[in-house]
């Protein structure tokens, strides 16, 4: 696809911000670690929430380097176990990574499809530091598009499910899979599709949280500018060629800046409250809220890039077509049939308050799943969370976890 030079050159200078930028953030860190020396203000209320306000903000700056899930220990059975991130399988635009548990008795598999839409799967840390008490955790660690050279090829919506598929039929047995935003739709594919060709092992049980498996139900402003708007601006707005400096220099990418700036409008005053609030609870000396939340934006603030084909074919089936729900959507030249699916229980979860994802839209998936018995279905919607609370924090770790638990029988 033809790009202009306006958008040639904007990834540019975004990375010329980035290095004008860079001096400040070190000399704020000198500055940060010189006042933390100075008793007489670290003995007062007032420095020691200026000093942790500084340490809290340092780190939220537009990033694109993957950072570490970091996760040594896990809690199983009330015993501490060690943590060691092995991956399993590897691909051009995704590794498999394993949580392995040292000693720990044996527990049924979770394999969770993190979202391919602008952040890196340590987004979903919290996720997975909540389940790893009570499964075997696996999840997909997406590449950043702009690190891939441009001579392994390109990545589509069709590679996904290829993907999903592989990645699944890596385990010989029946596997829980939880897919979160993004993925719903692709994964849900890759099932019907193993389902429809009776493919073994098919998974247990699928999860699907927060994801526009049928993007017309509550319609949100994700959902309004992908229908309003045509194709070609798309093309003409928001797809940038990756620099030279980077290994996947001259690739054609929807950068995760872009789709940030998106998000932080979109939810400017959701974003404003928790600035609000994480200044509130340093000023309180609350050290565990505003680690986690300045955690959280540290990762929110940290992006990747995705292939233009990838984000182009997403579009335009999800958003504009709507062909999974319409059963216009194909893989390969074959139908993609959702009432394939028998023996595979399905668990759609949704955030009352989710304006990315709206109410409805991944529910829909039990409509589409006819063929299974509605033995196997379950719906929750919980109350009181957005688009992030209804896969990481305290209300996943506390309530939503334990119904996942039960729905799979543990």
């Amino acid at each position: 696809m033809f790009l202009g030079y306006r958008q040639r050159d904007l990834y540019d200078l975004v990375e010329r911000y980035r290095s004008a930028m860079a001096p400040v953030h070190e000399l704020a860190i000198l500055g940060l670690d010189a006042y933390k020396d100075y008793a007489p203000l670290t003995s007062t209320e007032f420095g020691r929430g200026f000093i942790e306000s500084i340490n809290a903000a340092k780190n939220i700056i537009l990033r694109g380097e993957r950072s570490e899930f970091g996760i040594g220990t896990t809690t199983v059975a009330g015993i501490d176990v060690p943590v060691s991130e092995v991956i399993t399988a590897r691909r051009t635009f995704c590794d498999l990574l394993h949580f392995q548990k040292l000693n720990a008795p044996p527990q049924k598999k979770m394999m969770i499809f993190a979202p391919m839409a602008g952040h890196f799967s340590t987004l979903l840390r919290r996720t997975v530091d909540a389940l790893l008490p009570h499964f075997d955790v696996y999840i997909t660690d997406w590449k950043n598009a702009r690190d891939v050279p441009l001579s392994e090829g390109g990545f589509d919506f069709e590679d996904y499910i290829s993907y999903a598929i592989d990645f699944i039929q890596a385990f010989d047995e029946r596997v829980n899979v939880m897919a979160v935003c993004q993925p719903t739709v692709p994964v849900l594919c890759a099932i019907a599709l193993m389902s429809a060709r009776q493919t073994n092992p098919l998974p247990e049980n699928l999860i699907l949280i927060g994801g526009p498996i049928d993007p017309r139900r509550s319609p949100t402003q994700v959902n309004s500018l992908a229908v309003t708007q045509r194709e070609d601006w798309f093309v003409d707005n928001l797809l940038t060629i990756v620099p030279q400096k980077y290994p996947g220099a001259m690739r054609t990418v929807y950068p995760g800046f872009l789709q940030l700036h998106g998000f932080l409008s979109m939810n400017f005053p959701r974003h404003l409250r928790s600035a609000q609030t994480l200044i509130r609870n340093i000023t309180l000396g609350a050290d565990g809220d505003v680690e986690k939340t300045a955690e959280f934006y540290t990762e929110y603030f940290t992006v990747m890039d995705l292939t233009a084909e990838f984000y182009m074919q997403t579009i335009k089936r999800v958003f504009k077509e709507f062909a999974l729900p319409e059963g216009t959507m194909t893989w390969r030249d074959g139908k993609v049939d959702c009432g394939a699916i028998k023996d595979v229980g399905i668990m759609a979860i949704e955030g009352a308050e989710d304006d990315i994802a709206g109410v409805g839209q991944t529910k829909a998936a039990l409509d589409l799943c006819k063929s299974v018995p509605s033995s196997r279905k379950r719906y929750l919607l919980q109350n009181g969370v957005g688009h992030y609370g209804v896969f990481s924090g305290k209300t996943f770790e506390r309530k939503i976890t334990p119904e996942i638990c039960t729905f799979i029988g543990i």
